[in-house]
């Protein structure tokens, strides 16, 4: 089984932390994610991939209107971080592939840990957010 498969599987940290602090809506759209991410590394489906890139979008979005929604100059910090995280992940991303590197490295094994770290800086932004 590929490793993005199993770094995906990470992802439903997610949504049991979001489901346990009664954030259905983060909830379902994590447990979407992981499943459009699992199927998207497992099959390699343009269709699905595409899928799995709305999934993504709408976990970001709902994020960025959840940090919105909790946000307190008390925890500055906190959302440094989370700011850094989501950072991270568009270099990793948006800027590999615009340079084919780290996420496109034309390495496969380089470029498949690069995107296996970009799942889990993303989980643990998102478990951040949570905390907010």
């Amino acid at each position: 089984m590929p490793i993005l498969v199993w770094t995906s599987l990470y992802l439903l940290t997610n949504s049991i932390a979001a489901y346990h602090r009664d954030y259905i809506i983060y909830g379902f759209l994590f447990l979407t994610l992981t499943i459009t991410s699992v199927l998207n590394h497992a099959t390699h489906h343009p269709l699905i991939n595409s899928i799995d890139k709305v999934a993504v979008y709408a976990v970001a979005l709902y994020g960025a209107y959840h940090i919105y929604s909790h946000r307190s100059w008390n925890q500055l910090l906190m959302l440094l971080v989370i700011i850094s995280t989501f950072l991270l992940t568009l270099v990793l991303y948006e800027y590999g592939l615009r340079y084919n590197k780290y996420c496109f490295d034309p390495d496969p094994l380089l470029s498949q840990m690069y995107h296996g770290y970009m799942h889990i800086i993303g989980s643990i932004g998102h478990h951040l957010v949570m905390c907010l």
